[in-house]
């Protein structure tokens, strides 16, 4: 699991390209490359750490983190939604695992917990009906 940086590690990150600069303006020193090891040594950061953080600088114009967490892959079994709907409404006595097998069979390879997750983000319900009649002389 990635360490949370916070304010402190966005100040690191900032302090360690201006090092950097620093290094390569008051040494001579042409190679960034070295001027990021040296900033890294100075600092106590690993080089690749430094590397990286000067490609993001390049490439996104800033060195703060990306955000941690949240909800990665629903997006998957999102772009199917309307399909496992209509499956599911078609049946909805249906089991999970026969839901999942019935969406494979169409060519969408999702999980019980994945479907299980998409039921309750999207608030369907799915309670179990009485296999038999009610009884009306006695309780079952």
């Amino acid at each position: 699991m990635a360490k949370r940086l916070g304010v402190r590690g966005e100040h690191l990150r900032h302090a360690l390209a201006q090092e950097a600069a620093r290094v390569m303006a008051e040494h001579g020193i042409r190679d960034f490359l070295v001027a990021k090891r040296k900033a890294a040594e100075r600092f106590g950061v690993s080089r690749a750490s430094a590397s990286r953080w000067s490609q993001q600088k390049r490439r996104v114009g800033h060195v703060a983190p990306k955000p941690l967490g949240g909800d990665q892959r629903s997006r998957h079994i999102e772009a199917h939604a309307d399909l496992i709907r209509q499956t599911y409404q078609a049946r909805p006595q249906v089991l999970l695992r026969e839901l999942r097998e019935a969406l494979q069979e169409r060519g969408v390879a999702v999980s019980t917990s994945s479907l299980s997750r998409f039921f309750a983000r999207h608030r369907i319900t799915r309670k179990k009906g009485l296999c038999t009649q009610l009884s009306r002389s006695a309780r079952t």
